[in-house]
């Protein structure tokens, strides 16, 4: 029960992130944005794990080097990536083009962990899949393959091929008994630290949008949705491993759905609802059985 509470926790949350990223475009450049929200989440994690724990994160020289290459990867390119997908498509396609994180998922712990993939899970993915497609059909349909559609996918899957790399060092860490808090504060640490340097790469300047929209929405992106969203994401990674887990990321468009339905006009058709239904089998079929 903890655990599918810890599973539902994130869909729900990062679900809801769809609809408080649209307060956070203005004034302030996105990566000085993804900045901001990070640098909040890793300080708040830094000092859940320190009330904790009693002490600071202690890891090697190389261990950082994993935890910095996971924070590049987890908390700074991806979100670059579908930040860049998101000018060249709907996001429908965007939504897409993250799905496919379960597919990388499955094959590189397999790989690399030698993890035991079952029908139910191969069947579950394609499900999920299926059903993400079924619910943004016509927004693919609208777009074809034009050269922008193509642009955006190929960011958008690249910037799910760069989470699904972070989290199989996340998986790595975790085995070598780190905490999941502390590898996820010292992961959004980096990632503060790269997504800034990328800022100052870019000539972005530092500014702040003072805005009531702007700093509840920056709250709640940073410590729901990443310092308590990451925490029971990694936390359920280790548990069921990195195939399963990476459902939450197929299951979270629906939620995003949900709420742009209530807030932003979300025209639901059969097919929307036959997607709903095909994800939730899928959650059915991967979830239901421990491999």
């Amino acid at each position: 029960m903890r655990l599918f509470s810890l599973y539902l926790l994130t869909v729900l949350i990062w679900g809801s992130t769809w609809y408080a990223i649209t307060f956070q475009i203005g004034n302030v450049p996105t990566l000085v944005t993804i900045t901001y929200r990070f640098l909040i989440a890793a300080a708040c994690m830094l000092g859940l794990g320190f009330i904790k724990y009693r002490q600071l994160p202690r890891y090697s020289l190389k261990e950082h080097g994993f935890v910095a290459l996971q924070g590049l990867l987890m908390f700074c390119l991806n979100y670059i990536g579908f930040m860049n997908a998101s000018k060249h498509v709907v996001s429908g396609l965007v939504a897409v083009g993250s799905s496919v994180i379960i597919i990388f998922n499955t094959i590189l712990s397999a790989l690399i962990f030698r993890s035991r993939t079952t029908f139910g899970m191969i069947l579950g993915s394609i499900c999920g899949i299926c059903g993400i497609l079924a619910v943004f059909w016509d927004d693919l349909f609208l777009v074809g393959l034009c050269n922008n559609a193509i642009l955006g996918l190929t960011f958008s899957v690249l910037a799910s091929l760069s989470s699904s790399v972070g989290n199989m060092i996340s998986a790595y860490l975790q085995r070598q008994q780190k905490r999941v808090i502390e590898n996820c504060a010292l992961g959004m640490t980096y990632g503060t630290l790269w997504s800034g340097l990328f800022a100052i790469l870019f000539g972005h300047e530092f500014t702040l949008d003072l805005s009531m929209p702007y700093i509840l929405s920056s709250l709640y992106l940073s410590l729901l949705g990443s310092a308590i969203a990451f925490w029971c994401y990694l936390t359920v990674l280790r548990d069921i491993g990195p195939a399963k887990a990476a459902y939450a990321l197929v299951s979270t468009p629906i939620i995003a759905l949900v709420i742009s339905g209530i807030f932003e006009g979300f025209t639901w058709t059969n097919n929307s609802f036959i997607g709903i239904g095909l994800v939730i089998l899928g959650n059915v079929l991967i979830l239901i059985k421990r491999a």
